[in-house]
């Protein structure tokens, strides 16, 4: 698709925007492979007025980032784990441009949130919590972290077609589990939201 048709897609939505206080919420996959087509976009989103926002995991160059930040009123930032051999197993990638662009995010005037989608066993455990902790202690512009506990929501999709649902044998985090972090975080001064508890 070229960006005047996405546009004009979003276009037909205008009166929502208006009405709600919403925008457009570049997401993906990850639009920061796509920096010529994702600024193009956020160009054209608020030359129409549009609020806009950028969900990232991070994983790019801070010349894209940056480039895209001037088209951005909010930033949605995903964080997965924080030690890099952990997030090397599970991403495929090293966690270290992540974290060094987050820092780089937080000392500019974009309002952003921190984003970690938590997951049983391979994020939950008090020792890497601890350490989300420290480091979030460090970022003084966050908005907000948001928890996103795992659900099993796509458990049925997986079903339908037929396919085997690679984490059939995982639970969501317990709602007591749950309260345990966000009273955690709270302590050392982190604002947290959660999904299911707000």
């Amino acid at each position: 698709m070229s960006v005047e048709t996405v546009v004009e897609a979003l276009a037909r939505d205008e009166p929502f925007y208006q009405r709600s206080g919403g925008g457009i919420t570049v997401s993906g996959g990850e639009p920061t492979m796509q920096p010529d087509f994702t600024l193009a976009l956020l160009e054209r989103c608020k030359e129409k007025g549009y609020n806009t926002s950028l969900d990232t995991c991070g994983y790019s160059t801070w010349r894209v980032l940056k480039s895209l930040l001037r088209h951005v009123d909010l930033v949605l930032y995903d964080l997965k784990h924080m030690n890099p051999v952990r997030h090397r197993d599970l991403t495929g990638v090293s966690n270290q441009l992540i974290l060094n662009n987050l820092k780089r995010l937080d000392r500019t005037d974009r309002t952003y949130v921190v984003r970690v989608p938590l997951v049983p066993t391979c994020n939950d455990s008090e020792e890497h919590l601890e350490a989300m902790t420290t480091f979030f202690q460090t970022l003084t512009n966050a908005e907000y972290v948001e928890f996103l506990p795992y659900h099993r929501f796509g458990f049925s999709k997986y079903e339908t077609l037929g396919k085997d649902y690679p984490l059939k044998g995982l639970r969501p985090p317990s709602q007591d589990f749950l309260k345990h972090l966000r009273e955690t975080m709270e302590l050392h001064g982190i604002n947290v939201r959660l999904e299911s508890l707000t």
